[in-house]
């Protein structure tokens, strides 16, 4: 993951959760570690896998959702973020 969504503000990762689903901005929050869980810290990715068992999907799945979602912010981010 090249784009790290924990360098954004709560404010500016919201105005870029705006183009995706819900879906998809809830796999980049585990993804990124952007959620508290019970037994760990924010700030703890999860894996793809962990992701799966969550959301009752395939690893491939979640791969191919996180994908679409960071494709979307990488296009929107630089035009978006000027605005904020």
């Amino acid at each position: 993951m090249d784009l790290d969504l924990r360098n954004y503000s709560q404010d500016e990762r919201e105005v870029l959760y705006q183009s995706l689903s819900t879906e998809q901005t809830r796999i980049l929050e585990m993804r990124f570690g952007l959620l508290p869980r019970p037994g760990r810290h924010v700030g703890d990715p999860m894996t793809l896998g962990e992701v799966a068992l969550v959301l009752n999907k395939t690893r491939e799945e979640v791969r191919r959702l996180e994908a679409q979602a960071l494709q979307k912010i990488r296009r929107d981010a630089e035009l978006v973020l000027h605005d904020v």
